[in-house]
C-alpha cells in the first residue's frame, strides 16, 4: 500500500503504460493482444507458482492446434466452431487471477473447438484447433 500510495494514482497509470510498452518493445507480447487489458488493483499478498506454458505443452502438437496459454478459465468463444479464421482473430477469452487474456488463431483456416465456455483448462491443454483447407 505504501507503494501506491508513494506513486499515486497517475504514477500507478503512468507504471502501468510504460511496463506494456516496454514489453510491446522487447516483443513480449504483441499490439493485437491488447485489445483489452483489464487491472485488478487489489492488493493482498500472493504465494502463486507461474510455470511457463511452454513447460506444460504437450512434446507434439500438430500444426494448427491451440493449446491454452495459461491454467485458467475460458470466459467466452468470440468465434464459433465452424467458423473461418485469419491468422491473428481473437477466437477465445480466458481468465485466471482477475485477468482476461485474449486467445488469438496463429493460422488461417476453420475453428474447432476442443473445450467449452466456463472448462478450467491446464496450461498447455489443448483447447482448439484451426484446421487448414
Amino acid at each position: 500500500m505504501k507503494f501506491r500510495k508513494l506513486l499515486g494514482e497517475d504514477g500507478v497509470e503512468e507504471l502501468l503504460a510504460q511496463s506494456i510498452n516496454v514489453a510491446v518493445e522487447l516483443k513480449l507480447i504483441k499490439p493485437q493482444e491488447l485489445t483489452w487489458v483489464i487491472v485488478d488493483s487489489t492488493v493482498q499478498e500472493k504465494a502463486i507458482a507461474h510455470p511457463t506454458a511452454a513447460a506444460q505443452a504437450p512434446a507434439t502438437q500438430a500444426p494448427g492446434d491451440i493449446p491454452a496459454p495459461l491454467s485458467g478459465s475460458l470466459v467466452a468463444w468470440h468465434k464459433q466452431s465452424g467458423d473461418k479464421v485469419a491468422a491473428g482473430d481473437v477466437i477465445a477469452v480466458m481468465e485466471a487471477m482477475k485477468m482476461e487474456t485474449a486467445i488469438h488463431a496463429e493460422h488461417a483456416g476453420v475453428l474447432e473447438h476442443l473445450a467449452v465456455e466456463g472448462e478450467v483448462l491446464e496450461a498447455g491443454q489443448l483447447m482448439a484447433r484451426v484446421k487448414t483447407a
